[in-house]
This record gives structure tokens, C-alpha cells and sequence, in this order.
């Protein structure tokens, strides 16, 4: 499905080095505004800190202790900061259980949390020890990450400003889609993607895994389906192993009833035959619905998170719906009022299909985009908002269909899409800076979308490098805390650092970045070339369904932008 954003270009450097490198050179100041050690600068930032005097320093004794009463719980967590502590400082610091920690150990615990700070959040106290302590694993974990980009932000890496923190988050749900469905991404990245984002406290990857060109799924009921490049039962347990580990919720989404072009390819006579519904599974058609069932079915049970993406997304408007005689026949037979209602009864079946498997079930919001169904979708289903407005202008936000009393995730297209192949994509700048994250009792939370249109030969270090920098702004911003000025060191530029190595660890299965993600000769000529391709699509229709009207509606914005659109921030080759 193509979906795009409408903003200027920025990307960044390595994750890590590039924490260093700013963080050390930006100014700071107190969340709390006291005096002391100034608020370590971490992304995303601290909602609160008071700063003490001085610095713990770890040394060869020091020791990653779990609380007596807490060793079940937390061994996976203190094995976790024992390895990655030891790729940060070069110090092996051993997992120990007791009571209460020494002069230079680091401390976690689940005891005497304050429940305030919820299920993910923590209190981080450096002192002579550095003690981490949450309300569930969870809370305790995302301390962790905290005090590993402390350590990796300070001159040795083995030191840590005295003071204490209290760190929750504003959203629940923060992450993004990766799209493997246009195109494959190797197993290791999407390992390593796991791993970077649980380092930002991003919580949710949703794996975009099938559309028109591939299916990326081996099916053992149906081995015709998958494409050369797909991903296996092992390669499966893989991702959720490293999500398991590092407390990220996969997502998996299998595009039914249209985007189904790879499906159909093998099964033609499940396909609507009018040409207005071409790439659409028949949802008339009851062996179609049997087909998608048996997807449901076969595929959900593999992932351990709790919901499950059927998509139905992107198929036909009502006027070209009503122009196709085997669904208008099929709802007149049926008793529905609209072409529409066939569509949105085909989502009830297959709810009732998911939520057999455990699983709650999340859509699009397509069913009333340009059209009028009687019915809609069950209120039990989670809606993933993505579109601003409609052809008529009405107007499809998230904050509509929370309106309509749903459970809702935002992925707003002129926002947080990020599509190289365009090029078009946010404005980091302006998203750190405007943006207001909206909270809803209903709003789960928000995602970017990285999707692959255009772009499918590229390498997995090109589409990384673009989210780079987006990633770290929707980290900052629906964490909670309110933008600064600089935005903490975030948007300033990124010079490497005398103390920035990189993380062996983090970053051992990253391919190089540089020379395959720019070809351009060289920087003034390509932003020449972006500000060209920008002019070009703000002011005409781009040959990709629903791609083309968003840039119409976003046409004054898009030309305002060229003013003072400036080009992305190169990556330095490694």
C-alpha cells in the first residue's frame, strides 16, 4: 500500500556515536531546573531529574546486583546490562543477588517502586551505587537503557552523574512499521532493528509482511505462496527470541482482502474478475474467504504479541465498487445496503477469526475513506490511523474514529511516513518542534511507517539511514517530555567525537553506511536534485494510487517547504 509524507529530508549518523558526539557538546540543563549535575542528556529525555554532586565511578569490583527478593524476575535484565555494560566500559561486571548493592555496583530491584510511574517507567538513584528500580521487568529494563547511554555519553565511559531520575512515558505504544513486504529485509537487520529500538524505549515493530509483489511468509499449508525471499519458522522464533529479550511487541500483518496481487498470482480464481477490484481478493467469493482464513489461522499462532494486522486497506472506492456487477449482485442478494457493507462485513469474519487465535485484531482505517457503509467495523478491533482527509475533504484522523469509541494507533501520513524511494519523508526539525502528541484514554500510541515503494533494491543501511533521525525525534516526543530548544543536542549537527566508538554489540550486524546510501557526486548537487524531485512532486500527480492524492492535498504545505528545504545531513562513511 503506498503510503507517503510530505515533508523535507534528514538523516543521521550511527545511533550510538552519534549520542556521544552530541550529547557531550550540547549545553544542558536540570528537568527539575536545580542546581547540581545538569540532566544527563539521554533520548528520549528524562521527565524528571534532580542533580546531585559529582560522579559513581564503576570500577573492576563493580557489580550488576539483583535484589534478593527479585532474582526470577530480573536475571534476564542484569544479564542483559552485564554484556552490554562490558561492550560500553570494557569492564566485566558479574550478576550477583542480594539484599542490597556495594559502593560502585548497579543496583535493580523491583522493591519500594513507586506505582505512579506505571509499567514502564523507573526511578534511576546514582549515589555511591547506581540503583534502577520499576513496578515489572519492563520499567526496569528501560532504566537499563537509560544508564547504558549515560555511560556511553561521559568521558572513559565508566562514570555516572549523582542524582536521581523518575522516567515514565506519555504513550504506550512506540515504534514503526518496517515494510518487508515490497521488499525483503535480511534477518539481522531486523534483529538489530529490534535491539536499536528497544535502546530508545520504542516498544512496537510491525512487520508489513505480504503485497502485490511478495509474500514473505513460508506457508506450510500453502508452499506455492512464499517468495523466493521469505521468512521462515526459524527466522521467526529469531525475531521473537531478540523481542522477547530486549521488550518489543512484533506485530505481524498479512495485507487481505486487496494489495493481494503475490496471492492471486497463484490462486487467480480467488480474484475478482472486473477489472475496477484488480489485486483484490473476492470477498464475495466463499472460497476466498476460506483461503485468507487458513492465512489467519496458519500465521498468527507464530507470534507471541497480542494482536494480529489483516490490513484491509486500499481496495476500491465505493464509485468503483458499484461499477463491478459480482459485487453489486452479491450485496443486493445478501441484504446490505451498500458495496461498502461487503467489505466491512468480510472485516467482522475475519475479527471473529483472530480473536479465536487469542489474538486482537488491528485494521486500517479504509471502510468509510470515500464511502458510505450502514455498518462498521466491531468495536473490538484496534484502528491504525493513517490518513488525514478524504477526496471529499471529510475528515479521517485518528481523532475520528476515537470519536467512534475505538481503540486507535496513529501512523499519520504527512507526519511520520518515511518513504526514501521518493524521496518523502519528515522533517525532523519540524516534527521535534511543532508537533503536539495527542493523548486520548483510547490512543495507544503512535508509529512511523518506513515504506519500501521505489526503493527495493536498495540496501538495508539506506532505509536506516533515513529512519535514523525520525526514530530518535518520535522516541523523544512520545516518551513526554516537552521540546527544547536544541532539542537536547538532537537536532544539532552530528561531528564525530573524540570519545564516540562505536558499539561493537549494537552494531555488529549493521551494514556500512556511505557510499550505499548516496551516489550523488556531491552535496550542493544533490540537494539541487532533492529540491528538483521535491518541486516535481509537490506540483503533479505521482503514477502510485492514494500516493498522488495526498500530495494534491498537501500541496500548499509541500511548496512552502521548498523555501527553506535544505537538503538531509549526509552520512560519513564508516
Amino acid at each position: 500500500m503506498p503510503r507517503s509524507s510530505t515533508w523535507g529530508a534528514r538523516s543521521g549518523t550511527a545511533l550510538l556515536a552519534a549520542l556521544a558526539v552530541l550529547l557531550s557538546t550540547a549545553p544542558t540543563v536540570s528537568a527539575t531546573g536545580e542546581s547540581g549535575n545538569p540532566a544527563p542528556d539521554v533520548v528520549p529525555s528524562l521527565r524528571e531529574w534532580s542533580g546531585g554532586e559529582g560522579a559513581m565511578k564503576l570500577g573492576q569490583g563493580s557489580r550488576i546486583v539483583i535484589d534478593s527478593h527479585d532474582e526470577k524476575a530480573l536475571t534476564s535484565e542484569a544479564q542483559t546490562l552485564s554484556g552490554d555494560v562490558a561492550e560500553v566500559t570494557g569492564l566485566t561486571m558479574p550478576v550477583a543477588v542480594a539484599p542490597r548493592p556495594k559502593d560502585g555496583d548497579v543496583f535493580l530491584s523491583l522493591q519500594d517502586a513507586d506505582p505512579a510511574l506505571g509499567s514502564q517507567g523507573y526511578a534511576l538513584k546514582v549515589g555511591d551505587a547506581a540503583a534502577i528500580r520499576g513496578n515489572g521487568d519492563i520499567g526496569v529494563f528501560h532504566g537499563t537503557q537509560t544508564l547504558l547511554q549515560i555511560l556511553k555519553t561521559t568521558s572513559g565511559h565508566r562514570s555516572l552523574p549523582r542524582g536521581e531520575a523518575r522516567d515514565w512515558p506519555q504513550q504506550q505504544e512506540r515504534g514503526y512499521l518496517l515494510d518487508a513486504g515490497r521488499r525483503y529485509y535480511s534477518p539481522d537487520f531486523i534483529v538489530q532493528t529490534i535491539r536499536e529500538m528497544s535502546y530508545l524505549r520504542l516498544n512496537t515493530l510491525q512487520l508489513h509482511l505480504s503485497d502485490h509483489n511478495a509474500f514473505r511468509l513460508v506457508s506450510e499449508r500453502h508452499p506455492w505462496l512464499a517468495a523466493p525471499q521469505a521468512y521462515t519458522r526459524a527466522d521467526i522464533r529469531r525475531f521473537e527470541a531478540a523481542a522477547r529479550k530486549y521488550h518489543v511487541t512484533i506485530i505481524p500483518e498479512i495485507e487481505m482482502p486487496s494489495h493481494a496481487s503475490a496471492i492471486l498470482k497463484g490462486r487467480p480464481d480467488l480474484a475478482f474478475k472486473c477489472p475496477e477490484l484488480g489485486g483484490t481478493v473476492d470477498v464475495t467469493n466463499p472460497e476466498a474467504r476460506k483461503f485468507t482464513a487458513s492465512l489467519i489461522e496458519e500465521f498468527a499462532p507464530l507470534f507471541s504479541g497480542p494482536e494480529f494486522h489483516i490490513a484491509t486497506d486500499e481496495y476500491a472506492r465505493q464509485a468503483e465498487q458499484e461499477r463491478c456487477p459480482e459485487l453489486v449482485r452479491y450485496a443486493k442478494e445478501h441484504g446490505f445496503a451498500s458495496t461498502p457493507d461487503v467489505f466491512v462485513d468480510y472485516i467482522n469474519e475475519m475479527n471473529k477469526l483472530v480473536r479465536a487465535q487469542g489474538k486482537h485484531t488491528v485494521i486500517w482505517n479504509w471502510w468509510d475513506v470515500d464511502q458510505n457503509p450502514t455498518i462498521h467495523p466491531d468495536k473490538n478491533i484496534k484502528v491504525e490511523a493513517w490518513t488525514t482527509a478524504a477526496e471529499s475533504g471529510a475528515d479521517h484522523s485518528a481523532q475520528k474514529y476515537l470519536d467512534m469509541g475505538y481503540e486507535v494507533v496513529a501512523s499519520p501520513s504527512d507526519l511520520l511516513y518515511v518513504t526514501p524511494g521518493f524521496p518523502l519523508l519528515p522533517d525532523a526539525k519540524s516534527l521535534y518542534e511543532e508537533w503536539e502528541p495527542m493523548e486520548h484514554p483510547r490512543l495507544a500510541g503512535y508509529q512511523i511507517s518506513v515504506w519500501s515503494d521505489n526503493a527495493i533494491s536498495r540496501p538495508d543501511s539506506y532505509f536506516d539511514a533515513h529512519l535514523r533521525r525520525p526514530r530518535e525525534v518520535l522516541a523523544d516526543r512520545t516518551w513526554g517530555r516537552p521540546p527544547t530548544r536544541h532539542g537536547g543536542g538532537l537536532l544539532r549537527p552530528r561531528r564525530r567525537h573524540r570519545h564516540a566508538t562505536r558499539h561493537p554489540r549494537l552494531h555488529a550486524a549493521r551494514p556500512a553506511v556511505g557510499q550505499d546510501v548516496w551516489h550523488q557526486p556531491g552535496l550542493g548537487q544533490l540537494v539541487q536534485h532533492l529540491r528538483q524531485g521535491l518541486r516535481r512532486r509537490c506540483g503533479h500527480q505521482l503514477p502510485v494510487r492514494g500516493t498522488e492524492r495526498r500530495l494534491h492535498r498537501h500541496r500548499p504545505r509541500c511548496r512552502a517547504r521548498l523555501h527553506h528545504f535544505d537538503g538531509p545531513v549526509l552520512p560519513r562513511s564508516q
